[in-house]
């Protein structure tokens, strides 16, 4: 969960079912949702002292303790390419505002943009026609999930066309 405060983190544990299940729960804070180590610290200690009555509740831990303090948050888009026929396309190029991905041989992609200026994403493979496709800005830190995307093969219309053409 990027959160950026106690307050934050503890109204979306609240709304879990994380701590009713078996295990142990661990709550890690990252260094760059916070301007400083003793901001850091202060909401630590805010999480444990709330969450120490739960059970299954092991603690706390920082990740990316390594990383900096105050880092920007950014924009997180993600989704599926197929082909007409709902066959995951692998290799895909997805831009969006000078971030670059390719999709894995499941189909997926995921972009982590910082502003998403232009709200549109390109998709292209050789040998499908290059789609784009608009995407709406979410807050950041939030994962857009923009679900599927059919990208249509370069002579699929051109086939379709000609096959219609042809029953008349």
């Amino acid at each position: 969960m990027v959160a950026g405060s106690a307050d934050r983190i503890l109204s979306r544990i609240k709304l879990s079912r994380i701590f009713s299940g078996p295990g142990r729960v661990y709550v890690a804070l990252g260094t760059y949702e916070y301007r400083s180590p003793q901001q850091l610290q202060t909401e630590l200690e805010t999480v444990r002292r709330e969450l120490a009555v739960r059970p299954h509740f092991a603690g706390t831990s920082v990740f990316h303790a390594q990383s900096q303090f105050d880092a920007p948050l950014i924009r997180i888009v993600s989704g599926v390419v197929t082909d007409s026929n709902g066959q995951n396309l692998k290799d895909v190029e997805v831009e969006a505002d000078g971030a670059h991905d390719t999709t894995n041989r499941c189909g997926k992609f995921s972009l982590r943009v910082r502003h998403l200026c232009g709200r549109q994403m390109t998709f292209k493979k050789p040998g499908y026609k290059t789609l784009q496709v608009p995407v709406e800005a979410r807050r950041l830190g939030v994962e857009k999930e923009v679900g599927k995307i059919v990208m249509e093969n370069a002579g699929e219309r051109a086939s379709r066309i000609s096959a219609l053409s042809s029953n008349n």
